[in-house]
Parts: C-alpha cells; sequence; structure tokens
C-alpha cells in the first residue's frame, strides 16, 4: 500500500471515529467479508467506506423491520 493511500485511509477512520460512527472501509470488508460486518454489527450501524467517503450502513435485520414497519404505518396514517 502506497504510503499517500495509507495516511488517508487513517485519517478517515480517525475522524469517523472521532464522529462516534461505527465503520469499516472497503478494502476491510474485501479482506474479512461477513466476518467484519458481523463484528461491526455488534456495535450497531456500521458505516461502509469507500474511497474515504461514507458508501452505505449496514443494519442488522432487526433494525432493518423497526425502520421498514415505521415507514409502513407512517404511510398509512
Amino acid at each position: 500500500m502506497e504510503v499517500d493511500a495509507l495516511s488517508t485511509m487513517i485519517s478517515t477512520v480517525h475522524c469517523l471515529k472521532a464522529t462516534g460512527m461505527n465503520s469499516l472501509t472497503v478494502s476491510e470488508l474485501k479482506r474479512r467479508g461477513m466476518a467484519a460486518i458481523e463484528d461491526g454489527l455488534r456495535r450497531g450501524p456500521l458505516h461502509i467506506v469507500k474511497r474515504n467517503k461514507p458508501a452505505a450502513v449496514v443494519l442488522t435485520e432487526a433494525e432493518y423491520e423497526k425502520l421498514a414497519h415505521g415507514r409502513v404505518a407512517t404511510l398509512a396514517a
């Protein structure tokens, strides 16, 4: 890994941790797979970072169901 890429990744992770976000880089996801997701989800919603920018959020099935049911109830009202 190049020094610039490594320093950028370190600064991104540092910024995300400073804001309290539970994050995982795409490269770590590729390297560790589902184990990385499972580890991250133990701490809450998991923000996936791609090219030093937030790209996606992974939720547990239970968290997703709460959001989905809340949305359906709002639409029905």
